[in-house]
């Protein structure tokens, strides 16, 4: 493995994850390659921390959030930024083969801004949120289904629950919730 600086990413500003292969995986905020960020992983038996993956302006970058693991295996994310709109995007990276793809790119002219980490839900589809675009620009909760890597809006915010903050949370009920900023 090699030592963290600044070419393996720097500024890593969110939780990491412990993926089924037992490693933990995580991102930096910039750094890297391109300076836009990077996905590293960190083997807790010998202590060796690799960088997997480059975000530049093309596939996404400045990630946020925590990665998340679907029932499929691969690792699910976000950026803030970048992608083909500049607005950032969903991307999944598959750990076994070290391959990134870019599921969705979100746009300004209807979704735009994904905030924190997404979520596996009790059904196995991933929820996420943005707290700016969707319909009516206070954003909007969507969620994508990891088999079929298929996006689906559920929901545009509105100027009464908009502008969503943090990550959702599943309750003992079942339900999502999050907090929001504006209404």
């Amino acid at each position: 493995g090699t030592i963290p600086n600044q070419s393996s990413g720097s500024h890593p500003e969110n939780d990491l994850y412990q993926a089924s292969d037992g490693k933990l995986y995580g991102m930096t905020y910039d750094g890297g390659l391109y300076n836009y960020g990077t996905i590293f992983s960190f083997n807790i038996t010998t202590n060796t921390f690799t960088k997997l993956f480059d975000f530049n302006d093309t596939t996404g970058s400045k990630p946020t959030g925590a990665l998340v693991e679907a029932n499929n295996g691969k690792l699910y994310g976000m950026t803030t930024l970048g992608g083909i709109n500049g607005q950032g995007v969903l991307f999944s990276f598959d750990i076994g083969a070290n391959v990134y793809s870019d599921i969705h790119d979100f746009n300004s002219s209807g979704y735009s801004g994904p905030i924190g980490s997404l979520i596996t839900g009790y059904d196995g589809k991933l929820y996420g949120l943005s707290n700016y675009g969707g319909n009516q620009a206070y954003g909007m909760i969507f969620k994508l289904d990891p088999m079929t890597d298929s996006f689906m809006v559920l929901q545009n915010l509105n100027q009464y629950n908009g502008y969503p903050r943090g990550s959702f949370y599943q309750a003992s009920d079942s339900n999502l919730y999050a907090g929001c900023n504006g209404g």
